[in-house]
């Protein structure tokens, strides 16, 4: 009705106006600013509905996080808008709570074509949400690896390696002297925490430190059990001369314990992942794992498939670096 309602008041034709508007199909000079200039005087704005039905694009991409409030991902969602920004597209964040029902309910959406692709972090790639996602035969990215992917799936990986990443924490605490190091990580069953474990464990035993399960504790990547599972830990009075926890949130239980009980941070070397400005503005010890950078390579390779510019799977591995501190 919006397009009638210009040609009516500008005397061109609704072909033309509806050329002009769309930016399809050649239309005047003269003919254009006359047009525009009524768009704006009646507010006109292009109806997306009919445009996506047009161009079969939404110009939108899901972007599953598995907890939105936890600052890791703030670098890595900046990195991912600015990308979308660059290309006209927009981001539609869903947080997945850390839950693989969440995860399907995201990826059931992008079948429905609420979106033209998904962006999925995932702590946990499993039969379940990969079948999902190939059902969909859509664009989408993972942001961790995922071992078995096929050269004709639907999706890529963008992984900034977790194995070597704890490697390079754990063998910067044994250069330090370190032998009765606690890790504090989440759930082995899942891929993220077990990787984890996995690079801590390759370290101890190059150098024939006995791998104690008493020293891998399950904070879940969450503040508060991981609070309570290194409460547990301090009450058994076992040796520990560093801590190293798997992500910022489980830094922070670790760190309220030692408040509570009068410890200082300089009783044990303390090391984190993540990398925030939180590490930064405590000067501590961090794990930088690429965010941003994981951010800008997913939207590039989705992209890529949105466009139809490659339709084979791509691995794109990065490294992360310690960023050595005060602790």
């Amino acid at each position: 009705m919006s397009i009638k309602l210009i040609s009516e008041m500008t005397g061109i034709s609704y072909a033309t106006v509806a050329r002009a508007l769309s930016g399809n199909g050649y239309c005047s000079k003269e003919k254009r600013d006359i047009i525009a200039k009524a768009a704006e005087e009646i507010h006109y704005h292009p109806n997306l509905s009919a445009r996506t039905l047009r161009n079969n694009r939404t110009e939108k991409v899901l972007l599953g996080i598995p907890d939105i409030c936890n600052a890791f991902y703030f670098r890595m969602i900046e990195g991912i808008t600015e990308e979308l920004d660059k290309v006209g597209y927009y981001p539609i964040i869903f947080n997945t709570r850390h839950l693989l029902d969440k995860e399907l309910k995201l990826i059931d959406l992008l079948s429905q074509r609420y979106a033209d692709g998904l962006i999925l972090v995932s702590f946990n790639f499993t039969e379940a949400n990969i079948d999902a996602l190939r059902r969909t035969n859509l664009p989408a990215v993972l942001t961790n690896r995922y071992e078995g992917i096929r050269e004709d799936d639907n999706f890529d990986f963008v992984y900034s390696d977790h194995v070597a990443g704890m490697e390079q924490v754990t063998s910067f605490m044994v250069e330090k002297g370190c032998k009765n190091i606690l890790l504090v990580a989440g759930n082995e069953n899942e891929q993220t925490s077990a990787e984890r474990v996995q690079g801590y464990k390759n370290v101890l035993q190059q150098h024939n430190i006995p791998v104690r399960d008493e020293y891998i504790l399950n904070g879940e990547f969450r503040t508060e059990p991981a609070h309570d599972a290194f409460a547990a830990f301090m009450q058994k009075g076992l040796p520990v001369d560093a801590v190293i926890t798997a992500n910022e949130l489980m830094f922070m239980g670790v760190m309220r314990y030692m408040t509570e009980h009068g410890i200082d941070l300089d009783a044990f070397r303390i090391a984190s992942f993540d990398n925030t400005d939180f590490s930064r503005n405590l000067n501590v010890t961090s794990l930088d794992l690429k965010q941003d950078e994981i951010g800008r390579s997913a939207v590039r390779l989705l992209m890529e498939r949105i466009e139809g510019r490659r339709v084979k799977s791509e691995q794109v591995y990065l490294m992360p670096e310690l960023i050595v501190r005060k602790t």
